[in-house]
């Protein structure tokens, strides 16, 4: 049965996919419906074939959208003697610091089998409007089933808009800080209407400094190269990107610090594109930082890289309200410990993910774990802090987006 919606705003509304009846109709499928998956598979063949080398953020989502990830995320999502359906339509809120992130989004409402109303930010980004006109370009041609309830949409700050769309949802995915979360909330959903919330968090990485200084020279390029993707790909605005990296260290250790920073400096040297207004935001950033945590004597040492392309700031202590501690265009921290016992009483819920290199990444997650921590919902290897999945802050998105249908 196919169920509609009341009348919505359309002035103000820029549809990048989809149209205004797209808004209304809404038919939920199975979880990893047959035809979802074609639509994203072909998705994924079009942004490789035509858009991808230019934007590495696309040519990880049409990555994750091929053929064989899908299955092997269908075979993840395999529930044994039950029914399962889209929960109807979502609202999409997508964030304004990471453009592909309004993909994945949509990509995660389809596989639940829900009908998607997906808002992008109202700043222009090239890959936005590019992934959205390949969406609504193979949609139009060969999936109208799809079509009919999915949208792509834009519009600036619009209560009314924002206010009907909420009203016809059975769930909100809202991505953003604090203050979004907040205001978003303050409209009403159905009466059964929930929730997702993907708020402004931290990340950090955790690093064996003996592991690093035994890198041959080949390697710890790459490993440069892997920690360039997680960081300064989104000026560490991604929630999973790195601002402080922790060094396991013990007496006699090589120096590999200085070694991973100058490899690193020497990749952003080669790709970063470093106007001079990102050089002033990092300053002032730092000044900032070095003012807001005088009190905690934590800043020991500075040291800049291939003139201000990467900064890096030692510290004695990890200081209280670590989540505030801030990077942004390669501006990182570092401490030095034998152990992540310093780290405990630290990670609260605003903390998301931990990347690594040389340490047992199982051990750290049975740590996590094991102390009871609010934060921490994800531990990964260098290079992959960007490789959002359908498990994301700690949710099962393809399980929370789909009810079952219970029988006896």
């Amino acid at each position: 049965m196919t169920h509609t919606i009341g009348n919505i705003p359309q002035n103000g509304i820029r549809f990048l996919a989809g149209s205004p009846d797209s808004l209304k109709t809404v038919k939920p499928l199975p979880p990893f419906d047959g035809e979802t998956l074609l639509f994203l598979e072909d998705l994924a063949k079009e942004l490789r074939k035509n858009c991808a080398s230019s934007f590495p953020d696309i040519a990880s989502f049409a990555f994750w959208c091929r053929k064989s990830n899908l299955c092997r995320l269908k075979s993840a999502h395999t529930y044994k003697g039950e029914f399962r359906l889209g929960r109807g339509r979502i609202f999409h809120i997508a964030p304004s610091n990471v453009p592909i992130n309004f993909a994945f989004s949509f990509a995660f409402g389809l596989l639940a089998g829900c009908a998607n109303t997906v808002r992008v930010s109202s700043k222009m980004f090239p890959q936005v409007e590019i992934v959205s006109e390949v969406i609504s370009r193979i949609l139009e041609s060969g999936y109208p089933a799809i079509a009919a309830q999915n949208a792509i949409i834009q519009y600036g700050p619009n209560d009314e808009i924002t206010r009907s769309l909420s009203l016809g949802a059975d769930c909100r995915i809202i991505w953003g800080g604090d203050a979004t979360i907040a205001k978003i909330r303050s409209f009403p959903l159905k009466p059964r209407g929930f929730d997702v919330s993907f708020a402004d968090r931290v990340s950090l990485a955790v690093i064996n400094e003996d592991a690093v200084a035994a890198l041959p020279e080949n390697e710890l390029v790459l490993l440069a190269k892997q920690f360039y993707n997680d960081t300064y790909l989104v000026d560490q605005n991604a929630c999973s990107s790195p601002h402080l990296v922790v060094w396991i260290t013990h007496q006699g250790t090589p120096n590999g610090k200085e070694s991973f920073w100058k490899a690193v400096a020497d990749e952003a040297r080669c790709r970063y594109d470093f106007p001079p207004i990102k050089s002033i935001d990092k300053y002032t950033l730092l000044c900032e930082n070095a003012i807001r945590f005088a009190e905690s004597n934590a800043f020991e040492s500075f040291r800049s890289y291939n003139g201000n392309i990467l900064s890096v700031v030692g510290l004695t202590a990890l200081p209280i309200r670590l989540e505030a501690l801030r990077g942004t265009c390669g501006l990182f921290y570092q401490f030095e410990t034998p152990d992540l016992e310093p780290l405990a009483e630290h990670l609260n819920e605003k903390f998301q993910t931990i990347v690594t290199f040389g340490v047992d990444r199982k051990e750290i997650a049975k740590w996590v774990a094991g102390s009871g921590m609010m934060g921490i919902d994800r531990v990964v290897p260098i290079g992959s802090a960007l490789d959002i999945g359908t498990i994301w802050d700690g949710y099962d998105l393809v399980q929370t987006l789909t009810r079952t249908i219970q029988y006896s």
